[in-house]
């Protein structure tokens, strides 16, 4: 694991400056940065991380230098698939994606980071503790030594212990991947910002609603949790095993077809996939499964009546289970969708614009005008759940 923290000018992600980063690499090599930033450091910062103007004019590096720098080290650790460890991760790391863009850095690869916060973890196994979460009180709660509270590097040394103390303390935790534990956050945050509502009567998710974590500026690309009651992934919407599991790990480094694998584990194709997806057995970036199982061509003397072959035929073609024969897509789309509101449908959307990409319009389309294996039903709206849900 690596880890950063930042200090900065204050707490508004929307206005206040980074001046100085702590970077610990997975192999122990520490470095860290004084950023001479050209702006007024309030005195209630200078109060807390004990910096100072006159400090960094002397001392502290350009800008740009120091956040090309950073955002090196960044891709580094996305590329060897090494966890990050930030407490309280969305501050940070939203605080260095606007810096690169202020300072036009290029941006590393969101979308493949794999990121532990301390904090959402110490929420999630313990979630109705009243305590103190600041570093301080956390590094105190797992026998953590924090000498030099707000200095950059030691905060980011003493998170990296409190993040270890944590999978130790929880070995669940540790037995994870990376993708999964970055994808499981999100959820964890969601949950303790909906306990938060209760509790207090405030509003929590609504304000968070359209922002994404680790950084607040990249929507999540994971759906909303399913609601209570709701069916579990997967066509036939079986809980996924340790036993399953430990199989589809095996079958995947065995190199099966997709399609064989989803027929031992009587799932969908878009399931099994989506399953190891999360698991981290296969690139975050990866493509969907586009190849399912082709039918043969039955007999010439089973034909329909048409004069076709039967389940070839473009006006006799009957959807599968859980699909309505009149549904939607968009343009570049993988998926067959019953809803035209699908949260995946949308969130794909709402990606490609977030990325500059081509948004294509969703557009309805016939069952039975595809090609066989053309487009795999959505394992989000083309489910008995949402059949049932929506009466039909």
């Amino acid at each position: 694991m690596a880890s950063l923290d930042t200090e900065t000018t204050g707490t508004d992600v929307n206005r206040d400056r980074v001046l100085s980063i702590g970077f610990v690499r997975s192999d122990g090599q520490e470095r860290t940065w004084l950023v001479d930033a050209g702006v007024p450091i309030p005195p209630a910062a200078t109060a807390v991380n004990r910096l100072t103007n006159a400090l960094l004019a002397r001392s502290g590096r350009p800008p740009a230098e120091v956040f090309t720098a950073v955002a090196d080290e960044l891709r580094q650790a996305i590329s060897t698939n090494t966890l990050l460890v930030a407490f309280n991760a969305r501050f940070d790391l939203t605080m260095l994606y606007r810096e690169f863009n202020r300072h036009g850095i290029p941006q590393p690869d969101w979308a493949n980071i794999m990121v532990v916060d301390p904090l959402i973890l110490d929420w999630h196994q313990d979630p109705t503790r009243q305590e103190s979460r600041r570093l301080s009180a956390l590094a105190a709660r797992y026998d953590v030594e924090l000498t030099n509270e707000h200095d950059p590097l030691c905060d980011a040394r003493a998170a990296k212990a409190v993040a270890v103390s944590l999978a130790a303390r929880y070995p669940r935790i540790a037995q994870e991947s990376g993708y999964f534990i970055t994808s499981a956050q999100r959820r964890w945050r969601r949950e303790y910002l909906a306990r938060r509502e209760r509790e207090t009567g405030r509003t929590y998710l609504a304000q968070d609603a359209n922002l994404g974590w680790p950084v607040i500026d990249i929507v999540d690309p994971v759906p909303a949790p399913a609601k209570k009651g709701a069916e579990r992934t997967g066509q036939s919407h079986k809980r996924w095993t340790d036993d399953e599991r430990e199989q589809l790990n095996s079958e995947i480094s065995a190199e099966l077809p997709w399609a064989d694998i989803a027929e031992r584990h009587e799932r969908s194709v878009l399931a099994v996939w989506s399953e190891a997806r999360k698991r981290g057995w296969i690139p975050v970036d990866a493509a969907p499964p586009t190849d399912e199982p082709q039918s043969t061509p039955p007999a010439e003397s089973t034909r329909c009546i048409h004069d076709l072959p039967a389940g070839w035929c473009d006006l006799c073609k009957p959807p599968p289970t859980n699909v309505l024969p009149r549904g939607f897509r968009t343009k570049a789309g993988r998926s067959y969708h019953n809803d035209p509101d699908c949260h995946w449908l949308l969130e794909g959307q709402r990606q490609a614009h977030h990325q500059g990409m081509n948004v294509h319009d969703v557009v309805g389309v016939d069952w039975h005008t595809l090609n066989l294996g053309e487009l795999v039903p959505c394992e989000y709206c083309c489910t008995s759940a949402w059949m049932r849900s929506n009466r039909r």
